[in-house]
């Protein structure tokens, strides 16, 4: 039987589109309001690193369209996974999270990522229809945001 860590790695390497929503919970402004959309274009670094680089471009509340691209690391580590941003470089990794299988198609950060005052916890659903949806939730003394992303294959989406 293949684990849900293969399976969830399988389709990463498969994604080319995104979607995600931010939404903010905290009293004051924060910009994180926003809906968007994207490419993806996954590339195999070795048979446990795969590199996501994302481009899109993200519409806040007021209308207004602002560009966007990140690029993440994908590590698999056994029946782990581990994420990091590469918004310094490959060189400059800014690791943010492991991710455990916590049910048959969820995985959940096991530790909480410390950035300043807020911690940035993760989960992780394989969905059904091939899509894989990753939310993310901050939280600190000024952010209270939750991202929900989906990543999925543009010619397979249900």
């Amino acid at each position: 039987m293949t684990s849900l860590t293969d399976l969830v790695w399988t389709r990463l390497g498969e994604v080319d589109s995104l979607t995600f929503s931010s939404k903010s919970e905290a009293a004051g402004p924060t910009g994180w309001n926003a809906e968007a959309s994207g490419r993806v274009t996954p590339q195999v670094v070795s048979p446990d690193c795969l590199v996501l680089a994302e481009s899109g471009s993200w519409r806040n509340p007021a209308g207004k369209v602002f560009d966007f691209t990140n690029t993440w690391r994908w590590r698999r580590q056994g029946d782990n996974m581990g994420l990091e941003h590469l918004r310094f470089g490959p060189d400059r990794p800014v690791p943010l999270f492991g991710l455990e299988p916590v049910g048959e198609r969820i995985m959940a950060s096991s530790a909480a990522h410390v950035c300043a005052e807020d911690l940035y916890t993760a989960s992780l659903e394989l969905c059904g229809n091939g899509e894989i949806r990753l939310t993310w939730k901050v939280n600190g003394p000024a952010l209270k945001e939750v991202i929900d992303y989906c990543y999925y294959q543009a010619g397979r989406r249900s």
